[in-house]
């Protein structure tokens, strides 16, 4: 894939939230599912115990099935709307 694309591996690594962790003061919400065959839920659970550690707000949300996209659409985007609401209410 990399080979196909120039320089895709380069701007992953600059996009990706992991490269910036240090920088990542606001207010963070993560969402992942159990049953997710795209990306491990322990990759999440890190980057949340990362950003705990360095005294970030971070809140992780887990749900226990629907795969990387399903479970996003029922029950990630509910949670993160809710928690927007409520972050939005602190200010």
């Amino acid at each position: 894939f990399a080979f196909q694309m120039p320089g895709v591996v380069d701007f992953a690594a600059q996009s990706s939230p992991h490269t910036h962790v240090s920088r990542l003061k606001c207010p963070t919400f993560l969402f992942h599912s159990e049953d997710d065959t795209n990306c491990p839920i322990a990759e999440t659970r890190d980057f949340y115990n990362q950003l705990k550690q360095q005294g970030t707000d971070a809140t992780l949300v887990t749900a226990a099935k629907g795969g990387h996209y399903q479970s996003m659409i029922d029950e990630g985007i509910p949670a993160g709307i809710k928690w927007l609401r409520e972050h939005d209410r602190k200010r």
